[in-house]
């Protein structure tokens, strides 16, 4: 129905445009390439060969490399995988946790089950998956069911789900590491573990941001299902069974600008309200007392009247705010005692309110070419700023109190 209405704008010639559709139903294919149905190209399974080239490269970094007692057992598991890249990788990067043996090996592919060998049975590929999530250690099986927050091909940006991480409590220090860096290490390893995709690596060879493949985001919503870990409202392709107590609730306007969140639904006890795109009948923040994370994405709409009770939610660890619309923070925003990091980078806000430097406990200040406020040696906790303006107007008891902040 979507393709019925987007082809209208397209005329019919011969001027060597193309569309290209994919689709993981044929006759989807079918259909939006109508009546040339010579034009679906079907995606086959890899051959044998660069099946063994794609799973050994990834443990051993060549064919060549694989010692000769492994060589059978690998056979079983490349043929169990049924030549599907996806779970090539998956068991591959399972593999690379394990001691190098081939008993371990051979109870891999006693795991994994034989429904792959014929390619027709994706809950196989789920199955091979699920080994993988069943394999991650306590902490990063919660890391990654909370990607399910965002969209599915959401581009998400590694310092914001570590601070986020970080403000429900996921992270713990250790070993005399800070949190963020235990928190990069956690998304690291579920890049090793191919549970998450790179997105934008930089020159240093961290990648910048992930992606969650789609089977991947399918198993995390599954299992948020089964645990309760987390509710979305307006995801059409993902719907939740829902619970009466909501613990994590991610709201998605731009799929939907009528979702109306049910009465009967239980918000008071709701520790993360992440809301994309905008509504009339948004929920009042007045509703969520328990906050702890606070993260509000609409690049136009949203405005800074939605924020007059942003000064009760006491539990606030972590604030981001995307909207062109909010000019301002309310003086009140100084109440929030526990914030830890404050993001206002895709806001217009011109200038911090006074009360900013009440905020005690902030440890990331990211705002857009402010000025400093008076009193800034008061955040004695702040480890991250970015970005002020030094100009002719900054005062210099301001610049001062920055020798403060050790």
């Amino acid at each position: 129905s979507a393709w019925r209405t987007i082809r209208c704008a397209f005329p019919e010639n011969n001027c060597s445009s193309r569309i290209l559709t994919t689709t993981r139903i044929i006759t989807v294919a079918k259909y939006c390439c109508s009546p040339h149905h010579d034009h679906v190209y079907e995606l086959k399974p890899l051959d044998a060969a660069h099946s063994k080239s794609l799973f050994f490269n990834r443990i051993f970094g060549s064919e060549d490399r694989c010692p000769l007692h492994l060589k059978e057992v690998s056979n079983g598991i490349l043929k169990k995988c049924g030549g599907l890249p996806l779970a090539i990788i998956t068991v591959a990067s399972l593999l690379l946790t394990k001691v190098i043996t081939k008993e371990e090996w051979e109870k891999m592919l006693k795991s994994i089950g034989s429904a792959l060998e014929k390619y027709t049975d994706m809950e196989e590929m789920k199955k091979i998956l699920l080994l993988s999530y069943n394999d991650l250690p306590y902490h990063l099986k919660t890391c990654l069911l909370y990607l399910g927050v965002f969209p599915e091909d959401y581009e998400i940006k590694r310092d914001r789900l570590i601070r986020r991480w970080i403000a429900e409590g996921f992270i713990t220090t250790e070993g005399g590491k800070g949190m963020e860096e235990i928190g990069e290490c956690y998304f690291n390893e579920l890049i090793n573990r191919s549970m998450i995709q790179p997105v934008g690596t930089q020159y240093d060879g961290r990648a910048d941001a992930c992606r969650v493949h789609d089977m991947i985001l399918d198993l995390i919503i599954s299992k948020s299902v089964e645990e309760n870990f987390l509710t979305l409202c307006g995801d059409e392709n993902h719907k939740l069974v829902q619970q009466d107590k909501v613990r994590r609730l991610s709201i998605n306007y731009h799929a939907r600008d009528d979702i109306i969140v049910p009465t009967n639904m239980i918000v008071s006890n709701v520790r993360s309200l992440t809301i994309f795109g905008y509504a009339e009948n948004m929920p009042g923040l007045s509703n969520f007392l328990l906050l702890r994370v606070l993260d509000l994405e609409n690049r136009v709409v949203l405005e800074y009247n939605y924020l007059r009770h942003i000064g009760r939610l006491s539990q606030l660890r972590y604030l981001r705010l995307s909207s062109r619309r909010i000019t301002a923070l309310p003086e009140q925003i100084g109440d929030l005692q526990n914030l830890q990091t404050l993001d206002l980078r895709w806001t217009r806000i011109k200038r911090l309110p006074q009360s900013i430097v009440l905020l005690r406990r902030l440890t990331c200040l990211l705002v857009n070419s402010l000025e400093l406020p008076e009193g800034i040696g008061n955040m004695q906790a702040l480890q991250e700023l970015s970005e002020i303006e030094i100009n002719c107007h900054t005062s210099v008891s301001s610049l001062l109190e920055l020798g403060k902040l050790t």
